[in-house]
């Protein structure tokens, strides 16, 4: 242990103490401590308690989740009637895919509010027989327009009816989706009809 002389009281102070013990000035010493030392420390209890809150807020999480996907409409008469009744089939848009893609030339704007909720029945002739990326059966209807053709994915239990169809085949396909991408009408969630 080696002494050093304090700058303020002149006593000597060992080179290994954080202040000199006769004025208490602060050592050169102090100011080079580790790391370690330095750094404040986490009491136990806190880590505890921070754990606490965390595990409460994830039991709030799932039971909000859990109360979100649950019915909680009081169940009366009225409320079982409805629910046993059958619904009222939607109403049905009917067009051939000539007539589509005219329609949504003319005013898209007009022909999505004309279609509305309305299941779209198209009927017309079978351009080609497709699968999209997610393996879906497509068909394409010709609409005797250069380029344009009407799109209508088939639900998964349709591919079997697909594979039977052919080319220039004259079908009726209703679809519970129609929407228009680029210039094309494209169908979705659709069935076979004739």
């Amino acid at each position: 242990m080696a002494l050093s002389t304090c700058p303020d009281c002149g006593k000597p102070v060992s080179t290994e103490a954080i202040a000199c013990p006769h004025c208490g000035r602060p050592q050169a010493a102090a100011k080079a401590a580790p790391a370690a030392q330095q750094r404040p420390q986490v009491r136990p209890a806190f880590r505890v308690a921070a754990k606490l809150v965390a595990g409460f807020v994830g039991v709030l999480f799932i039971v909000g989740w859990i109360l979100s996907i649950t019915d909680h409409s009081p169940q009366t008469s009225e409320n079982t009637v409805a629910a046993t009744a059958p619904a009222a089939p939607p109403p049905v848009y009917k067009t051939t895919a000539p007539e589509l893609v005219l329609a949504y030339d003319k005013n898209e704007v007009a022909t999505n509010q004309a279609i509305g909720g309305a299941v779209v029945e198209v009927s017309g002739h079978i351009a080609s027989i497709d699968m999209d990326a997610m393996d879906h059966a497509v068909i394409q209807m010709a609409t005797g327009m250069n380029f344009e053709s009407v799109g209508l994915t088939l639900e998964d239990g349709q591919k079997g009816l697909a594979t039977k169809l052919t080319k220039n085949q004259t079908i009726v396909v209703r679809c519970k989706r129609m929407t228009r991408i680029l210039s094309s009408p494209q169908g979705g969630d659709c069935v076979i009809v004739q």
